[in-house]
Protein backbone atom coordinates (compact mmCIF):
# COMPACT_ATOMS: atom_id res chain seq x y z
CA UNK A 1 0.00 0.00 0.00
CA UNK A 2 1.09 3.66 -0.86
CA UNK A 3 0.50 6.34 1.64
CA UNK A 4 1.15 9.99 1.20
CA UNK A 5 2.83 11.65 4.26
CA UNK A 6 2.20 15.19 2.56
CA UNK A 7 -0.38 16.85 0.68
CA UNK A 8 1.35 19.75 -0.16
CA UNK A 9 4.53 20.69 -1.38
CA UNK A 10 6.85 23.43 -0.12
CA UNK A 11 9.76 25.23 -1.01
CA UNK A 12 13.34 23.10 -1.98
CA UNK A 13 15.32 23.89 1.06
CA UNK A 14 17.53 27.13 1.09
CA UNK A 15 15.29 28.37 -1.70
CA UNK A 16 13.98 31.06 -0.02
CA UNK A 17 15.68 32.68 3.01
CA UNK A 18 14.05 32.26 6.02
CA UNK A 19 11.68 30.72 5.40
CA UNK A 20 9.59 28.53 8.26
CA UNK A 21 9.63 25.00 6.90
CA UNK A 22 6.32 22.60 8.64
CA UNK A 23 7.19 19.48 10.41
CA UNK A 24 5.61 16.39 10.25
CA UNK A 25 5.89 13.06 12.06
CA UNK A 26 5.20 9.05 10.89
CA UNK A 27 6.22 5.80 11.97
CA UNK A 28 7.76 3.18 10.15
CA UNK A 29 8.06 -0.20 9.88
CA UNK A 30 10.87 -2.48 9.21
CA UNK A 31 11.12 -2.70 5.54
CA UNK A 32 8.81 0.60 4.88
CA UNK A 33 9.78 2.67 1.61
CA UNK A 34 10.11 6.42 1.85
CA UNK A 35 9.82 8.04 -1.67
CA UNK A 36 10.80 11.88 -1.53
CA UNK A 37 10.29 13.15 -5.49
CA UNK A 38 10.17 16.56 -6.86
CA UNK A 39 6.96 17.46 -8.63
CA UNK A 40 8.65 16.75 -12.40
CA UNK A 41 7.61 13.39 -11.92
CA UNK A 42 3.77 13.70 -11.10
CA UNK A 43 3.89 17.10 -13.67
CA UNK A 44 5.27 15.04 -16.55
CA UNK A 45 2.57 15.44 -19.50
CA UNK A 46 1.42 14.09 -22.26
CA UNK A 47 -1.07 15.47 -24.15
CA UNK A 48 -2.21 17.64 -21.07
CA UNK A 49 -2.30 14.66 -19.00
CA UNK A 50 -0.09 14.58 -16.21
CA UNK A 51 1.62 11.20 -15.04
CA UNK A 52 0.31 12.15 -11.50
CA UNK A 53 -0.04 10.91 -7.83
CA UNK A 54 -2.19 8.07 -8.27
CA UNK A 55 -0.43 7.05 -11.30
CA UNK A 56 3.03 7.08 -9.54
CA UNK A 57 2.19 5.35 -5.93
CA UNK A 58 0.69 2.20 -8.40
CA UNK A 59 3.66 2.47 -10.05
CA UNK A 60 5.44 2.80 -6.65
CA UNK A 61 3.57 -0.49 -5.74
CA UNK A 62 3.97 -2.23 -8.92
CA UNK A 63 8.11 -2.14 -9.14
CA UNK A 64 8.05 -3.00 -4.92
CA UNK A 65 5.41 -6.17 -5.85
CA UNK A 66 7.77 -7.22 -8.37
CA UNK A 67 11.43 -6.47 -7.32
CA UNK A 68 10.99 -6.96 -4.07
CA UNK A 69 12.60 -2.70 -3.55
CA UNK A 70 12.06 0.20 -5.04
CA UNK A 71 13.68 0.42 -8.43
CA UNK A 72 13.93 4.22 -9.09
CA UNK A 73 15.37 3.72 -12.19
CA UNK A 74 12.18 1.48 -12.99
CA UNK A 75 9.95 4.44 -11.49
CA UNK A 76 12.00 6.79 -13.91
CA UNK A 77 11.13 4.51 -16.91
CA UNK A 78 7.90 4.21 -15.89
CA UNK A 79 7.72 7.85 -16.70
CA UNK A 80 9.48 7.89 -20.11
CA UNK A 81 7.29 5.02 -21.82
CA UNK A 82 4.10 7.51 -20.37
CA UNK A 83 5.37 10.37 -22.25
CA UNK A 84 6.02 8.21 -25.41
CA UNK A 85 9.23 10.05 -26.66
CA UNK A 86 7.91 13.48 -25.51
CA UNK A 87 10.52 14.95 -23.09
CA UNK A 88 9.84 16.14 -19.38
CA UNK A 89 9.07 19.52 -19.12
CA UNK A 90 10.83 19.79 -15.78
CA UNK A 91 13.62 18.01 -13.44
CA UNK A 92 12.94 14.58 -12.12
CA UNK A 93 14.60 14.12 -9.20
CA UNK A 94 14.11 10.62 -6.66
CA UNK A 95 15.51 9.43 -3.17
CA UNK A 96 14.35 6.58 -1.41
CA UNK A 97 15.07 5.58 1.88
CA UNK A 98 13.77 1.63 3.05
CA UNK A 99 13.96 1.28 6.89
CA UNK A 100 15.82 -1.81 8.13
CA UNK A 101 15.60 -1.08 12.08
CA UNK A 102 13.17 -2.60 14.33
CA UNK A 103 10.32 -0.29 14.24
CA UNK A 104 9.67 -0.27 18.30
Amino acid sequence: MAEEFYGTSDFPIGHVEEHRYGTSEASLARDDVLLVMSDGLVEASRGGEPFGLTRSKAECVRILGEKGRLELDDLVGAVHVFLDGDVPEDDICLMSLTFHGSGG
